[in-house]
């Protein structure tokens, strides 16, 4: 006796459902993280892991040279009016780091607390950075943009409301607990955006301790191209030339003030960014 069409369309609904059913109960739910903006992201996961993301951050690669050679901490050189100097250490202190795609500025996540000048609790970033001759990375913290960018900017020294702070509230590895005698001065209260141990050869057998504050510039880097992939780091390369910061320096024929005045003024020349 011939089947009729209904009775095949049932057994075939029939099978369909065993052969679903066998295959449901042999499938797995998958844990990954499902943050697109994270490192991670993980496109076969159904289940949010737990903790387990991580995500893309932004950092600093520091270049230290003397023009087009490298800088060596022992090593004599020679500055453009052929005064002999060793640079035994410099550092210097970075902030308000920002990326521009022509519309918007975009910096990293981190925060940290902190009491301003009146003494009401404040937010403020978390991207000072201490840059030290001996450190070539620094991570400034979570970036989970993605974008092209055309413009770099970098702060030199430590923002005025963070050196008109009454208190602040960090880590004791932050740089602003790294500053020290050499990069505070206590008795005005005050961060400075950079020193230097300078010795002129022939002048003075112990390397000089000079304090640069109140130099306010920002580095503006733009017409460049600098491109960030959805869920990817980002590094960003500058160079410090350190003979630039003894352009025309002389122990002989200028005072210690004079001295920390130009030195002041050639550190605004002496970063550049490497695409």
């Amino acid at each position: 006796m011939p089947i009729s069409r209904n009775r095949k369309n049932l057994n075939l609904f029939i099978v369909v459902i065993i052969l679903t059913l066998s295959f449901s109960s042999c499938y797995e739910n998958q844990e990954g993280c499902l943050d697109t903006n994270s490192s991670n992201y993980d496109v076969t996961a159904d289940i949010e892991c737990e903790d387990c993301c991580t995500y893309p951050t932004l950092s600093l690669l520091v270049a230290y040279g003397l023009d087009d050679t490298s800088y060596n901490r022992i090593d004599t050189i020679s500055n453009d009016i052929n005064i002999d100097f060793v640079i035994e250490d410099a550092q210097i202190y970075f902030s308000n780091i920002s990326l521009g795609d022509g519309n918007e500025e975009y910096r990293i996540e981190e925060t940290f607390e902190y009491s301003d000048i009146n003494g009401d609790d404040q937010v403020a970033i978390d991207d000072i950075v201490l840059v030290k001759p001996t450190i070539f990375r620094y991570t400034l913290g979570t970036f989970t943009k993605s974008n092209d960018y055309t413009s770099l900017m970098i702060n030199l020294g430590i923002p005025e409301v963070i050196d008109n702070a009454e208190s602040i509230t960090v880590t004791s590895d932050h740089p602003l607990v790294q500053a020290g005698d050499s990069l505070y001065i206590n008795n005005q209260n005050q961060y400075v955006n950079s020193w230097i141990l300078l010795r002129q050869v022939g002048v003075h057998d112990v390397a000089d301790t000079l304090q640069i504050a109140g130099t306010d510039f920002t580095y503006l880097f733009d017409e460049i191209v600098i491109n960030q992939t959805k869920g990817s780091s980002l590094d960003l390369s500058i160079n410090i030339n350190y003979k630039q910061l003894i352009k025309m320096i002389d122990y002989n024929t200028m005072s210690k003030s004079a001295i920390i005045d130009k030195i002041g003024t050639n550190l605004t020349e002496a970063i550049s960014f490497n695409p």
